[in-house]
């Protein structure tokens, strides 16, 4: 299978196991990606931000409630 095609079908599969999360762990799961992206893409750029600040702002940003004091993938 050529390697688009096999990253379509496993994209496919990760958002059907998605679907069946409940509301707040798919928010949360956004949350935890959207926080590490833009983490990551500014160390590339030499920045290096706090990653429950940047967690808060984002959070806040999607109208999405955040548990400061619950422990994230990021940290």
């Amino acid at each position: 299978m050529p390697k688009l095609a096999e990253l379509r079908n496993r994209q496919g599969r990760l958002l059907g196991k998605m679907e069946s999360l409940g509301f707040d762990l798919q928010n949360e799961a956004v949350l935890n990606t959207l926080t590490l992206d833009v983490i990551k893409s500014s160390e590339i750029k030499g920045e290096y931000l706090d990653g429950e600040q940047v967690c808060f702002s984002i959070a806040r940003r999607l109208g999405i409630e955040h548990n400061g004091g619950r422990r994230t993938r990021f940290e």
